[in-house]
């Protein structure tokens, strides 16, 4: 990355090198036509004159930070005559706007974990049910039929005729699924909104344990 400075003061950049682009600005800014090189010159400074150069800009290596609850600052640069260093700063993010985030990230977790489907056991074989929500209407509207048999397929490609008692096992099943993945969001939103600070809000685990559904 360059920098073109002027009169001890950065007009340009930091930037990738573009001759096209430095000898644009100091036509147009300083009247100077220059033919500078099509390759970056290293690290060795371009002097034009005496109040005009362009220097590389030396980065020093992004610190480790908790983007969670914090964020990267600049970069700050240092300019001497011949280089530039470029450095960072971690700074806390506002605790209001972590909260906002950290509630969307939940509700968006909380309805992948309520529509990944859960595993029921059905006539002596386990079975993985589809959570998402047409699917759980459909199961509703089975039951709502109360006919003796019906006919299902499951993710499996297992085919198997349940009675109205298992559909309600199903139903009961799909419905417990579903309030499990909003109990644990409502307990965990409202940790977030009493976090009196950044700290206990980096510690709250807004994931779901993994489970290894049946195929």
């Amino acid at each position: 990355m360059w920098i073109l400075v002027y009169n001890n003061q950065i007009e340009l950049g930091p930037r990738q090198w573009n001759r096209w682009i430095f000898q644009s600005w100091l036509d147009e800014n300083l009247g100077l036509s220059v033919n500078l090189p099509q390759q970056p010159p290293d690290s060795n400074p371009l002097i034009i004159n005496e109040n005009t150069r362009i220097i590389f800009v030396f980065f020093a290596p992004e610190p480790s930070y908790n983007s969670r609850i914090q964020q990267l600052s600049g970069p700050f640069l240092t300019v001497s005559h011949d280089y530039a260093n470029a450095s960072w700063q971690v700074a806390d993010q506002d605790i209001e706007a972590v909260k906002l985030a950290l509630l969307a990230q939940l509700a968006a977790n909380r309805y992948q974990q309520e529509t990944a489907g859960t595993t029921i056991s059905l006539q002596d074989q386990a079975l993985l049910v589809s959570t998402d929500r047409v699917s759980r209407q459909a199961w509703l509207n089975a039951l709502q039929l109360n006919v003796e048999t019906q006919t299902w397929k499951f993710n499996n490609n297992t085919w198997l005729i349940l009675n109205n008692q298992e559909i309600q096992t199903v139903v009961s099943a799909l419905a417990a699924h579903v309030e499990q993945a909003f109990a644990r969001e409502k307990t965990l939103h409202d940790q977030i909104v009493a976090a009196g600070d950044l700290a206990t809000l980096a510690a709250i685990d807004i994931n779901w344990p993994v489970v290894n559904p049946i195929a």
